[in-house]
């Protein structure tokens, strides 16, 4: 069963502490499967253990590496040498959302951003 996270709760920058299994781009979605807890501050955990967070956008995210000071697209087939996600950012007002992550041996900056529609969290 999953559950839906209210986007008023959702926090402008959000520090998961995961062990990332796999970082997919699924039509208008992200999802972020992993063990761990996605908590609020440290204080308030809003899902725990294994199970995956889909990130439902209203078209398919833009999905980037940083090369230097630019940001340069990446093609959805490099996220499998994604090893980390490092944190989420949330703008209510645009309600635009990206995910930072890290990549490959030299832990290379990748961004998945769009606007978000929902948050669902799927236990596994």
């Amino acid at each position: 069963m999953s559950d839906v996270l209210d986007l008023g709760l959702m926090p402008a920058q959000w520090f998961p502490d995961i062990e990332l299994e796999t970082l997919t781009v699924d039509g208008d979605a992200i999802n972020i499967t992993g063990v761990g807890e996605w908590a609020l501050q440290g204080d308030l955990v809003l899902f725990e253990g294994q199970g995956t967070l889909r990130l439902q956008l209203e078209e398919p995210p833009r999905i980037e590496i940083q090369d230097g000071e630019q940001w340069v697209d990446l093609p959805v087939k490099y996220l499998e040498h994604v090893t980390a996600v490092a944190y989420l950012q949330y703008d209510r007002s645009s309600r635009a959302v990206a995910v930072h992550a890290r990549a490959g041996d030299k832990a290379a900056r990748v961004k998945l951003s769009g606007v978000l529609q929902s948050v669902t969290w799927t236990p596994t």
